[in-house]
């Protein structure tokens, strides 16, 4: 009798797959993080109904509005990611209206190692076109863990330009150190007026990188623009001896 033919072995499970290598795994995980990230500045929301089993996204024009800091980036070289800070203030109303413009350059080991971060724009706080300046969460101080110093792997991007981002509110409180610039009252107000109209001469590229992204651009700056005058005024409102010294 003719004997049955021998079944084909079985493959074993993901062995046709290429496996990802450390390098590529870092990359996907952070343009996962970037998308996301992408999302919540854009004001997407997803909205998840697990009775009727459905999933609604959509954008919301008021939670794209509580974002003050853009991130953009070319999803070929995610290592560079771009950063737009608007919604500054100061201590009294010197940064109101900045824009501020700058990028991270995230290190192979990110994000157990701080960004390195620059910032494009003039702003009398940080040099411009310059090394990473010294802060408390950058790359000067990520192996310090007493006090507020030190750098924690769990802030991401988004929360390290954040970070940096309230460093305007006070900026004595940073004293000096590597490319932190001593600057008072006069020196904010002048780089904040500037900083649009430098940005629209000098970094044109970076903002249609920007604009690509988020269409309402212009209606955001615009909005925070507005929050600043309004915010001045009632400050001048409550404190007009204070507010005739910030104008001097």
């Amino acid at each position: 009798p003719a004997m049955a033919s021998a079944a084909p072995a079985k493959r074993g499970r993901g062995r046709g797959k290429k496996q990802m290598t450390p390098g590529q795994r870092r990359l996907k995980s952070i343009l996962s993080s970037y998308q996301a990230t992408q999302k919540e500045c854009m004001g997407i929301v997803t909205v998840v109904n697990d009775e009727e089993g459905t999933v609604d996204t959509h954008v919301d024009p008021r939670a794209a509005m509580e974002n003050p800091v853009l991130v953009a980036a070319d999803e070929a070289d995610i290592n560079k990611i771009y950063f737009m800070m608007m919604g500054l203030y100061g201590p009294d109303g010197e940064y109101g209206g900045a824009e501020i413009l700058g990028y991270l350059e995230l290190p192979d080991n990110f994000p157990y190692d701080p960004p390195n971060f620059v910032l494009l724009t003039p702003n009398a706080l940080y040099t411009p076109n310059a090394g990473t300046p010294c802060v408390s969460i950058g790359k000067w101080h990520k192996n310090e863990t007493s006090g507020v110093q030190g750098y924690s792997a769990g802030l991401g991007f988004m929360g390290f330009i954040r970070a940096i981002w309230g460093t305007y509110a006070d900026p004595h409180a940073l004293g000096g150190g590597i490319n932190v610039i001593r600057a008072g009252p006069k020196e904010w107000r002048a780089a904040a007026e500037g900083s649009r109209a430098h940005n629209e001469l000098k970094h044109r590229k970076v903002l249609d990188l920007f604009d690509e992204v988020y269409p309402d651009l212009d209606a955001r700056r615009d909005h925070y623009r507005r929050e600043w005058q309004a915010r001045a005024t009632a400050d001048r409102a409550m404190s007009p001896a204070k507010g005739s010294a910030a104008r001097a």
